[in-house]
């Protein structure tokens, strides 16, 4: 599974004028895997039982 995003004027125009756009991803991936994200507890319960029943298969 993926998630793909895009940050349109994330930098105000200030990202790299060439097509290396990996080091500036990786850096906006980090930023986005350190934000704390609101989960309903309903869709918690269920992703964790999902989870736990594919490990135990």
């Amino acid at each position: 599974d993926s998630l793909n995003l895009v940050l349109r004027d994330a930098l105000a125009g200030g990202g790299p004028a060439s097509a290396r756009f990996d080091p500036l991803g990786k850096g906006n991936a980090q930023i986005l895997l350190d934000m704390p994200i609101r989960v309903p507890a309903t869709l918690a319960a269920r992703l964790w039982s999902d989870a736990t029943a594919g490990a135990a298969k």
